[in-house]
């Protein structure tokens, strides 16, 4: 006798769909956030050389 195999874990193409949909608005999140990190550290060093000689 072969047992049935257990498919109440398996994800849809509907539940793929939502996780793309979300990795990607999690993506362009953080590259938003990484290009204001990038322009805050620009911006600080930029003002520490011209304060500090």
């Amino acid at each position: 006798m072969i047992a049935e195999a257990d498919m109440s874990q398996l994800a849809t193409k509907q539940d793929l769909a939502a996780l793309k949909t979300d990795l990607s608005e999690f993506k362009a999140e953080l590259f938003r956030h990484l290009w204001i990190m990038a322009a805050g550290i620009v911006g600080l060093t930029l003002t520490l050389i011209k304060i500090l000689p």
